[in-house]
């Protein structure tokens, strides 16, 4: 099975997935060994570990470089977090995600919105959008499972166990981070 479809099953399992973050190649060695099943990048500790500020500091080029490495040596899946994609350019964050998905990466992180029916559309149900809301609603950890990044089609926020406000809040503090 390639590292994708492994990824995604992941995600299906009754067992919790647990995505520690690495910032080099050692230390996605280190996390491999330590058992992991799946790693995921973080773009504090790669910024920081090439002397830069996080933020998109970095050349695109050099994670790039990271993650082509980390995917020759490390053995299971990898998740990439491209910040806000490296560029204001829609054309030029496309290309980004694409060079990136080249590489055969498993996942890439960007803190961006799902809507209720898309979600439905990724797990081969298009007409479930209403149960996806109701599972969604019914998750206890909601920062750390980030459901408060599902909206409605319609572009509204929609419903959250902890309030509209909150769950605008939270969306426009990330969306402040990855703009930098």
């Amino acid at each position: 099975m390639d590292k994708l479809s492994l990824f995604k099953d992941m995600h299906f399992q009754s067992e919790l997935l647990f995505l520690p973050n690495a910032w080099d190649v050692v230390s996605a060695m280190v996390l491999e060994q330590a058992g992991f099943k799946a790693i995921g990048t973080t773009s504090y500790g790669v910024a920081r570990a090439m002397g830069y500020e996080d933020g998109q500091r970095i050349e695109f080029d050099d994670l790039l470089g990271l993650v082509k490495k980390m995917i020759s040596i490390i053995g299971v899946p990898i998740t990439v977090d491209m910040e806000a994609g490296y560029s204001n350019n829609i054309i030029t964050v496309s290309h980004n995600v694409m060079k990136v998905a080249d590489l055969c990466a498993s996942g890439i992180i960007m803190g961006h919105l799902a809507t209720y029916g898309s979600i439905a559309q990724d797990i081969n149900t298009p007409k479930a959008h209403r149960a996806v809301g109701t599972a969604i609603g019914k998750n206890p950890i909601a920062f750390l499972i980030p459901c408060h990044r599902v909206i409605q089609s319609s572009g509204n926020i929609g419903g959250y166990m902890w309030g509209s406000t909150r769950k605008s809040a939270m969306i426009g503090w990330e969306a402040s981070k990855v703009s930098g």
